[in-house]
């Protein structure tokens, strides 16, 4: 019985997988809100409860319903459900999350979260008892839905008060509001990935100066540098800043060493590469 109930969750998960963009971007984006709400609920439900006659050794189970948790989370929240619908759901879904964690599932009460809080501050079913981080999670997951469904101002007011900065910051970007994007992200950018992430969208907007400034900034920031420098190496090439190209490939080399940036590197530093050579 237990080889057959595994048999039978795997056929769910292959089937789940040819879903077009079953864990974010395919009925949700499609606009289909109660039809990615019972594909999604259907799915986790079925697959969670079958998780314990499965073997999943290599990951690929419990990463799949890992990843069903937000795109989840999101359905709920976009569905225009009444009290006794979200009542419902949660009774259908608690059990099996509480099922799950005792397997080590510790990412999945944003579901919960979504259904208990919906919109609101006040919990609907019960009072609640998780960690604070998850309320951060359903913070991205209301985003999420506020940019889907194109509320922007809403959107807006949301990640300053939870403080999604980058995600303001790239927003405003994308709204022409370059100024306030850059007064924002010059009071709160701290990490070297938030830096590229709002470099890239000041250089797709035409601001490739402000690009620039921010991104070599990034590289005295915290966090990891390896990306960045990868992508602010060639641009400052391109640009004919040789010094500032090797800051950011040694950047990059430092946090990652390859042959292809220590190659880079002797190529720039020219005659100064026996005092620039990194070890």
């Amino acid at each position: 019985m237990r080889d057959i109930r595994g048999v039978f969750v795997l056929e769910i998960f292959l089937y789940a997988r040819q879903l077009a963009g079953c864990t974010s971007d395919g009925p949700l984006q499609a606009g289909d809100v109660q039809g990615a709400l019972i594909i999604f609920s259907t799915l986790f439900t079925e697959v969670g409860k079958g998780y314990s006659g499965f073997d999943d050794s290599d990951g690929y189970l419990s990463s799949f319903i890992g990843d069903l948790a937000l795109p989840l989370s999101e359905a709920i929240l976009s569905a225009d459900l009444t009290k006794a619908e979200r009542i419902k759901l949660y009774r259908k879904l608690e059990p099996v999350i509480r099922d799950l964690k005792s397997y080590g599932f510790d990412d999945l009460d944003v579901i919960l979260m979504a259904i208990n809080r919906g919109w609101s501050d006040e919990p609907l079913i019960e009072a609640e008892d998780y960690d604070p981080e998850y309320a951060k999670y359903l913070n991205e997951v209301k985003l999420n839905v506020l940019d889907r469904q194109n509320r922007i101002e809403e959107y807006l007011k949301l990640a300053l008060a939870c403080g999604a900065y980058e995600r303001y910051i790239v927003k405003q970007i994308e709204l022409g509001e370059i100024d306030q994007a850059l007064k924002v992200a010059s009071e709160t950018i701290a990490s070297s990935e938030e830096a590229l992430t709002v470099a890239k969208a000041l250089r797709e907007a035409g601001r490739l100066s402000d690009a620039l400034n921010l991104a070599e900034q990034g590289l005295d920031m915290e966090g990891m540098k390896n990306q960045l420098g990868l992508w602010l190496g060639p641009i400052e090439e391109t640009q004919g800043r040789n010094y500032q190209a090797i800051q950011a490939y040694l950047a990059a080399f430092y946090e990652q060493p390859t042959l292809e940036l220590y190659n880079t590197l002797k190529r720039l530093s020219a005659e100064n590469w026996l005092h620039l050579q990194p070890t």
